[in-house]
């Protein structure tokens, strides 16, 4: 059990491959069973060798198991579409510990929707728990309820934290949602605000 409520995930022989690979400063062929995390799709699972297509480029085929879904991207572009690997454990533990942090919300849609759509479109999971907080936070302590944008800016970037969290800490989605909530509630400042200030949350 670790510092932030989370069981520890025992990393398997696919993450110690994958940071010897990275270590090494040599460029990374992705092997069968290394999880990465896709902007759009969430966290998939490299499925099968390297291969290379008729146009010369060398793909990686990934599949993501909630969409039962499979692509292909070249690995020369892994980096413009925003792939990454796998968040480590202190990773997550100092994710967790944000949520606990106090913020301020715009109260003026405009700016706040502003702030939403710049840290969703950073792919950052960072970012996306910062959204989490803050939009669940301003909701619970706003006299206004949020826009439909705001929604469903909060609904995915908090499937997006609770999918790769529940991974990384080896918790079911059930349980990392039950203690993203409690994290964010434990910051949750007492005192009742409103207008057009902005919102401490």
């Amino acid at each position: 059990m670790d510092s932030c409520g989370g069981k520890v995930r025992d990393r398997g022989p696919s993450d110690a491959t994958l940071d010897s690979r990275l270590a090494s400063g040599a460029p990374v062929a992705y092997a069968p069973g290394d999880k990465l995390v896709h902007p759009q799709h969430g966290v998939g699972t490299v499925d099968g060798p390297p291969s290379v297509a008729s146009d010369g480029r060398t793909y990686v085929q990934l599949f993501f198991e909630t969409a039962s879904l499979k692509i292909m991207i070249p690995m020369d572009s892994l980096d413009e579409v925003g792939i990454r690997r796998l968040s480590s454990v202190e990773h997550a533990q100092t994710i967790l510990a944000t949520l606990e942090e106090p913020a301020e919300v715009s109260a003026q849609w405009s700016e706040r929707n502003a702030d939403t759509i710049a840290r969703v479109k950073s792919t950052d999971l960072d970012q996306a728990a910062l959204v989490v907080r803050d939009l669940t936070r301003y909701e619970q302590r706003a006299a206004k309820p949020l826009s439909a944008a705001e929604r469903g800016a909060l609904d995915r970037c908090r499937d997006t934290v609770a999918q790769e969290l529940a991974l990384v800490l080896d918790l079911s989605q059930e349980d990392i949602r039950a203690l993203i909530d409690a994290k964010i509630a434990a910051g949750t400042p007492d005192d009742d605000q409103g207008g057009d200030a902005p919102v401490a949350v």
